[in-house]
């Protein structure tokens, strides 16, 4: 009697059919395979400009450190609660505090700090299977512990030697290259050219970005 009397009423009150919820799943489906690529492309674009924005800043700071002292830092993984190398040797030791942030070692000149925070990269992966086990961490290599070579010409050949650089453990492949790419304008490859390294090991990539002799 009420679903005569009042048939439009009657059908609201039951609801969705069948049909009319298997459509709005192909909907929501087929929105949901146009957005999430796209939406997982700008997370992957955002993880990597703030890698290259780190990586600046950390040359910023190494650059102005060397500016005011004569030296680079001794090798030292950035992180707060971290430890590195003394007198580019392998000794190794443990601060409170990296060399850019504070002068636990008593440096003279300097005149710090060099960068107002620990910076992690959101791009690594955590293989620790692989012996790596701070993932994001940036690692500050020295000019004789932990060095690098560097061929900026990409002619074979390394133009320095015993380079401090930046470096940075765990990367997926793409994108270390991705952020091999911003450095070195046609580069995206793996070697040794331009001012940044991309060496592929089995478990993962390490990047190298040249900070001076």
């Amino acid at each position: 009697m009420f679903s005569n009397r009042y048939p439009l009423l009657a059908k609201r009150l039951r609801g969705f059919t069948l049909i009319e919820l298997i459509v709005v799943i192909a909907i929501i489906a087929v929105l949901a395979a146009i957005i999430a690529p796209n939406a997982f492309k700008a997370i992957r674009k955002a993880q990597i400009s703030k890698t290259v924005t780190d990586m600046k800043a950390l040359k910023t700071g190494i650059l102005a450190y060397y500016a005011d002292t004569g030296r680079y830092p001794d090798p030292f993984y950035f992180r707060v609660n971290g430890y590195g190398h003394r007198n580019n040797g392998c000794a190794s030791y443990s601060f409170s505090n990296p060399p850019l942030m504070a002068n636990e070692d008593n440096v003279v000149g300097w005149d710090g700090p060099y960068v107002d925070k620990a910076l992690r990269s959101p791009l690594v992966h955590d293989y620790v299977a692989g012996g790596y086990t701070y993932p994001g961490t940036y690692w500050i290599g020295g000019t004789s512990c932990y060095s690098q070579s560097f061929d900026f010409n990409g002619d074979g050949s390394a133009d320095v030697t015993g380079a401090a650089s930046i470096q940075l453990a765990g990367l997926e492949t793409i994108d270390a290259l991705a952020v091999d790419n911003v450095f070195d304008a046609g580069g995206g490859r793996i070697g040794t050219n331009g001012s940044m390294n991309v060496v592929q090991s089995s478990d993962y990539c390490y990047i190298y970005y040249y900070v001076g002799i």
